[in-house]
């Protein structure tokens, strides 16, 4: 084998060597990809986790239902529990939209995000009104028309 054949032979095994470097690479970013999505999958599920968590305490239960239901009048201090109840919600969802954005969950997540609260929190005329009332608060990122039911008697009820 002469210099030219070595250096040919080095040159192909160079080529070869980047590609199955280049392999290496987009294997590693797409597993950090998917990395990163799990774990900001499973941040957003603890968030929602932790804004439940008062709700079990006390009369928590009994101030976001009634607030939920729209049916009576709160006390002050009932409205100011319900108001920072429904605040924690209103922040864990907004997180998650901003994690929407930057491409850390996917649109599934905050798909099955929107129905738990449209069921939960927004089913309710008191959960309606509060988001309506609320929303610019929270800069925008919910999407009320995404959790809000645009039809039917609820959203009939406080229009």
């Amino acid at each position: 084998m002469d210099l030219t054949q070595l250096a040919n032979l080095g040159e192909f095994i160079g080529g070869v060597a980047v590609l199955v470097t280049l392999v290496y690479l987009a294997v590693q970013v797409r597993s950090a990809r998917d990395d990163l999505r799990y774990r900001g999958a499973t941040d957003v599920i603890d968030r929602t986790y932790q804004a439940y968590s008062p709700v079990y305490e006390g009369r928590n239960a009994e101030i976001l239902w009634n607030g939920l239901s729209g049916t009576g009048t709160l006390s002050d201090t009932d409205a100011f529990v319900f108001d920072l109840l429904m605040r924690r919600h209103a922040g864990a969802l907004s997180e998650a939209m901003r994690d929407l954005e930057a491409g850390v969950i996917s649109p599934e997540l905050i798909d099955f995000l929107g129905a738990h609260y449209r069921r939960v929190l927004t089913s309710r005329p008191g959960g309606i009104k509060w988001f309506r009332d609320n929303s610019e608060e929270f800069g925008g990122e919910i999407d009320l028309f995404r959790l809000i039911p645009q039809t039917g008697a609820v959203s009939q009820e406080v229009s």
